[in-house]
This record gives structure tokens, C-alpha cells and sequence, in this order.
């Protein structure tokens, strides 16, 4: 899989630390941030190592342009030989779905718990997506 560029009127995204960012004359258009560790995955038993893309936003004003799925095509792509990548996403956002599924990512499962101190409960695993 060759790497995509991610650009919005010629400024490219960048990372900075675990995060990937565009902005325009100061102005931050996209963020995506990528965290290297997740209590909600481990105590579900999820394999390291893993990565997971979260914690994105684009500017109302870039929005459509295709900014979120060219940058999570981007750092899946950064990433992919050394760790599986993930995306947690809420079931009621829909844009985030589309723009994760135009990216080519493939729904897995839905984890389903509640969190008390820092622990998960109740926790279930559904292999639908609108459980």
C-alpha cells in the first residue's frame, strides 16, 4: 500500500508527537491522535501491540473534503506492519462511521460495558453494529 499525502491547500498534515495535525495560518483544520495504549481494549483481552486512532476532529468548514479518511488511511498506513490499528468510534457517529469505512476499515466489534472507577462491568462483545 503506497502513502497517501494528506494536504488542504498546500499545507500537509504533520505529526507532532501521537498526534497528526493540518492547520492553516495557525488555524487547526484536522487532528487525529493516535494512542499507543487503551484500558477499554485491554480489558477486553485485546492483543498488543495495538494502536488506536481516536480523538479526531475537522474544522465545520472542512468538513466533506475528505480530510478524516485520507488521514486515518494515512496513519493506518504509517503504522501497519508494526502493531494492528483500531478506531473507537460511538455507534450514534454516523459521520466518523462513514469517514471510517471510506477510508477502508472494516467493522469488527462493538464492546459494550460500564465503567466504574476505572473498571469495566457488564462488558459484552457484539458482532453487530447496531446492537
Amino acid at each position: 500500500m503506497e502513502q497517501i499525502e494528506v494536504a488542504v491547500e498546500g499545507n500537509t498534515l504533520e505529526k507532532k508527537e501521537d498526534e497528526f495535525r493540518i492547520e492553516i495560518k495557525g488555524k487547526l483544520i484536522h487532528r487525529s491522535r493516535v494512542f499507543h495504549k487503551s484500558h477499554l481494549l485491554t480489558s477486553f483481552h485485546f492483543p498488543k501491540p495495538f494502536l488506536v486512532i481516536g480523538d479526531c476532529l475537522t474544522d465545520p468548514n472542512y468538513r466533506g473534503m475528505g480530510i478524516y479518511p485520507r488521514t486515518i488511511q494515512y496513519i493506518a498506513t504509517t503504522y501497519r506492519l508494526q502493531k494492528q490499528i483500531f478506531i473507537l468510534v460511538s455507534k450514534d457517529n454516523i459521520s466518523s462511521i462513514k469517514g471510517i469505512e471510506k477510508a477502508g476499515f472494516q467493522f469488527l466489534v462493538r464492546l459494550k460495558g460500564f465503567r466504574f472507577l476505572g473498571f469495566y462491568l457488564k462488558k459484552e462483545i457484539l458482532c453487530t453494529k447496531n446492537d
